[in-house]
């Protein structure tokens, strides 16, 4: 679940942001997972990052991040089948497999 979280704190910050800034760090008990959870609160929580666009936001966790591990994990969890528009077209554009049988 807490993969899960980060991921969606990365990737839709405006539709998570809120709920995402509540979770304790403490939680993250697997070290490159709180290493990234602290960047992004470093970058200033998932709600700020709903303001940036989503290049300045992954540039803002970047940055943040105390080491390359964790910059890796960040770009992991990013470009895992990657952020499209909220349409059916965007996710289609992300499962191109499906895309043919629509």
């Amino acid at each position: 679940m807490l993969f899960r979280s980060l991921k969606a704190g990365l990737q839709r910050p405006g539709a998570v942001g809120a709920w995402f800034d509540t979770l304790e760090p403490a939680a993250f008990t697997f070290p490159p997972h709180a290493a990234v959870h602290a960047a992004v609160m470093s970058a200033g929580g998932a709600t700020a990052g709903a303001a940036l666009s989503e290049r300045g936001w992954v540039d803002a966790v970047l940055t943040a991040c105390p080491d390359d591990a964790a910059r890796g994990l960040v770009t992991a969890l990013v470009t895992e089948r990657g952020v499209c528009p909220a349409s059916e077209a965007g996710l289609l554009s992300l499962y191109p497999e499906r895309a043919q049988a629509a």
